[in-house]
C-alpha cells in the first residue's frame, strides 16, 4: 500500500478550492499559487477515452509523480489530506487499480482536451487571489503533462 497525500480542498475534489486549509510551507506549490493539480482528482470531466478508446479516469497526483517506483503499480494507492487551517488530517479513500502513463501520452491527453484544459484555469482564475500568475503556472505545468498521473480503468 501506498500513501500519497492531496492538497486539501473542500469541494470533494471536484474543482479548486481556494487558499483555505492549503499548505503554509512558502516552498509548495499550494501555498505559493492557491490550488494543487490533485484538486480536480475525482471530477467527472476527466473521465476520458484513451488511444485504444478505452475509459479512464485521469487525475494528477503529485506525491506519485515525484517519487513513482517501477512496480508501484502493484500496490494500491491510499489518499490522505492535511487541513493546515484546522491540523486535522483525514483518509480520502483508496485506489486499488491505477497506472502511472508517459509523458508522451500526457501531452497527447492534454493537446485533444482543450476545452477541458480552458475549463480547469478558469476555475483556477475564480479562487485564487492571483489569478495571473497561478494561470502563468497552470499554463507551464499543462504543457508538461498535466494529467500524467494515474488512471483508474472505468466499468
Amino acid at each position: 500500500m501506498i500513501y500519497t497525500r492531496l492538497t486539501f480542498n473542500n469541494r470533494e475534489w471536484q474543482l479548486p478550492s481556494g487558499h483555505y486549509g492549503k499548505s503554509r510551507n512558502t516552498n509548495t506549490h499550494e501555498c505559493e499559487f492557491g490550488f494543487g493539480f490533485e484538486e480536480w482528482l475525482f471530477s467527472e470531466n476527466h473521465v476520458l477515452l484513451d488511444k485504444d478508446g478505452k475509459k479512464y479516469h485521469y487525475g494528477y497526483l503529485e506525491g506519485i509523480n515525484k517519487n513513482f517506483n517501477i512496480g508501484d503499480e502493484n500496490d494500491s494507492l491510499t489518499l490522505f489530506t492535511i487541513n493546515n487551517t484546522t491540523r486535522q488530517r483525514f483518509i480520502i479513500g483508496v485506489i486499488n487499480e491505477w497506472k502511472s502513463i508517459s509523458p508522451e501520452e500526457s501531452s497527447i491527453i492534454v493537446q485533444q482536451n482543450p476545452v477541458l484544459i480552458y475549463s480547469m484555469r478558469e476555475q483556477v482564475r475564480a479562487v485564487v487571489p492571483n489569478p495571473i500568475s497561478s494561470v502563468d503556472k497552470f499554463n507551464n505545468h499543462a504543457n508538461n503533462n498535466i494529467l500524467a498521473g494515474t488512471n483508474k480503468p472505468m466499468q
